[in-house]
């Protein structure tokens, strides 16, 4: 009787073992999926495989933030994020700092792209989606720089307690 009963413990426990694994993976497939995964201009150029020397481009306080809403592999997000590190070394790049978010890979990130864009009441059209101040836009085109450089200079130009960032309106933290 006391081995039958030492038995019945001994499976008892492997079996709370394999209730709290089963558990903890559950529990961590949901929070990664709500996680929300930030990188920065020269992580979002390495991530798509786009390959341009930042030279002594530093991301700062002072800046405006571009904040990017993106998809791995996206051709129109790969030709802004290739627009902005083509400028980050000239002029126009000692004026912003990237914020970007891969939508496509992690949930968490799309979460939070539809909340800016509820929040914004705008209609979600896709990726890239790019919100400069008060400035939004979805897709890019080459076309589309001057308006951008603009965007980015006007918000630059305003004192810096009159930015507006939508990030901070929404109070998020990344």
């Amino acid at each position: 009787m006391f081995k039958t009963m030492k038995s019945q413990l001994c499976l008892l426990a492997v079996l709370l073992v394999a209730v709290s694994i089963v558990t903890y993976i559950n529990w961590k497939i949901e929070h990664d999926r709500n996680k929300i995964v930030m990188t920065n201009l020269s992580e979002a150029l390495e991530e798509e495989n786009i390959d341009i020397d930042l030279g002594n481009y530093e991301e700062s306080d002072d800046k405006v933030n571009i904040y990017l809403f993106r998809g791995d592999g996206c051709s129109h997000c790969e030709d802004f994020l290739t627009f902005l590190g083509e400028n980050a070394t000239k002029t126009l790049g000692q004026y912003y700092n990237l914020v970007s978010f891969e939508v496509w890979r992690h949930p968490g990130n799309k979460k939070l792209k539809d909340k800016v864009i509820n929040y914004l009441d705008e209609e979600d059209k896709g990726v890239p989606y790019i919100i400069i101040g008060e400035w939004t836009l979805m897709g890019y085109h080459p076309t589309l720089t001057g308006a951008i450089e603009e965007a980015i200079m006007t918000e630059y130009n305003k004192p810096k307690d009159e930015r507006i960032d939508i990030f901070d309106e929404l109070n998020i933290e990344y």
